[in-house]
């Protein structure tokens, strides 16, 4: 059996959101989805050839939910080429159980994070720099994703396979750019049924459902 590649770098992003308020328009999946390379550099340079190619300028993000259909086709055509693995976990909000809706926006997107980064295949993390795109309170967030990590036991003291966790923001960082524009694939897949964009990436990717009544929060 291979051994599964380590990584160190790895961005992520979600897709859909954390309220229960589907009468007033909550998703019914929410989705965390990372991208993860040891050539960020190289996946930075095609995104960069890509706005010339495009005339994009240098200040538009790409959000999936922003970009035209053709620039998503090029975008995920682009990060196909490139040396980088797609990792997702979704879940129906709507077969939660109760504690869930009681959770803080917060720790629920961390719990969710959490869950995806301990399916991750075993050495697949290893001293990996993990960059989020901003998600709450920056400092309440990241306080929620470490003590969760440590109460599934990815962070213990003899192990640390994240070397660092930090938020970006998408504007500055074509990484959180590209798991946005892959999160956004593979949510409209499972969302709509539509996979175009995600096809393009699909042999690059492993996704996970959520099932209820696994790992409750505490």
């Amino acid at each position: 059996m291979a051994v599964p590649m380590s990584y160190r770098y790895a961005s992520g992003d979600e897709a859909g959101q954390t309220g229960f308020k589907f009468e007033k328009g909550s998703t019914p999946l929410f989705l965390v989805a990372l991208l993860l390379t040891n050539d960020p550099s190289t996946i930075r340079e095609h995104i960069n050839r890509l706005r010339v190619r495009l005339r994009v300028t240098d200040h538009a993000e790409f959000r999936f939910h922003s970009t035209p259909h053709a620039h998503r086709l090029a975008f995920l055509s682009t990060l196909a080429t490139c040396d980088l693995a797609v990792r997702a976990l979704f879940v129906d909000k709507r077969v939660l159980p109760a504690e869930f809706r009681r959770m803080k926006s917060w720790d629920f997107y961390a719990f969710f994070v959490c869950e995806l980064l301990d399916r991750l295949p075993v050495g697949e993390l290893d001293g990996t720099i993990l960059y989020l795109d901003d998600f709450g309170p920056r400092k309440v967030t990241i306080r929620a994703l470490r003590q969760r990590l440590k109460q599934i036991g990815l962070i213990n003291p003899k192990a640390n396979p994240l070397k660092r966790i930090a938020f970006k923001r998408s504007r500055g960082e074509m990484l959180i750019q590209a798991a946005d524009m892959v999160a956004g694939a593979v949510y409209r897949w499972l969302n709509k049924g539509n996979s175009v964009y995600f096809d393009l990436i699909r042999s690059k990717a492993l996704v996970w459902e959520y099932r209820a009544g696994k790992n409750p929060p505490t």
